[in-house]
């Protein structure tokens, strides 16, 4: 007669908490990383891409003209997020970073963005109208091939926050800080990086979530 072996139960696999970073204590209350947003052939299902790929563990945008490259991700986030991203760009990249909703070029269209090139700026968008270039200020000056961050942030008031620091050097910073009205309010949104000119490389994506500023 057969001897009866116990069945063992299967074992829970926990998914590893990723560690924010303590800079962003300095911008955000209560800072907590949702997820790590991949970066590789695997988690191309997180992303709509054109004219760009994974390569050695970065997205890398190609030199192609007209704002034709670029990475947007599939999934969106709700207010009180933010994302984080490390990037460099090589001589020459003219590119924009930053979070949207809705569809480009109509009237529920909003975008905040950072703009790069030769300087550093915001460029964002409500409906079909550009709202033109604003500095960013404090200290940093961004320079080819060497890595920042950026953290951009929305808050469920129409609060936003754009910051960009030097990945080796934190101290020097730049931000910018603006609110909108209600129609920039109670929207979800999504991360994209642009580029006309030049190569842009993004190594890390994260979603966080936070209580305020």
């Amino acid at each position: 007669t057969p001897t009866l072996t116990d069945t063992l139960e299967p074992t829970q696999t926990l998914t590893p908490t990723l560690e924010s970073p303590a800079i962003l204590d300095e911008y955000l209350a209560n800072p907590f990383v949702v997820k790590e947003i991949g970066i590789g052939y695997t988690s191309s299902w997180m992303w709509e891409y054109e004219h760009g790929k994974f390569s050695g563990g970065k997205i890398i945008l190609e030199a192609l003209p007209n704002w034709d490259p670029y990475f947007i991700t599939n999934e969106t986030f709700p207010t009180n997020h933010a994302i984080l991203v490390r990037f460099s760009r090589k001589s020459g990249a003219n590119f924009n970073m930053g979070i949207q909703t809705g569809e480009f070029d109509t009237t529920n269209f909003r975008g905040w963005s950072i703009h790069g090139g030769d300087i550093t700026t915001m460029s964002n968008r409500e409906g079909a109208n550009w709202l033109g270039y604003q500095p960013l200020i404090g200290n940093l000056t961004l320079t080819v091939n060497d890595w920042y961050t950026v953290l951009l942030a929305v808050k469920d008031d129409g609060d936003f926050l754009a910051v960009v620091w030097d990945s080796a050097d934190p101290t020097r910073a730049i931000q910018y800080h603006q609110s909108f009205d209600s129609s920039w309010i109670g929207k979800d949104w999504q991360f994209r990086v642009g580029s006309k000119a030049g190569e842009v490389w993004v190594d890390s994506v994260m979603l966080i979530s936070f209580d305020g500023y």
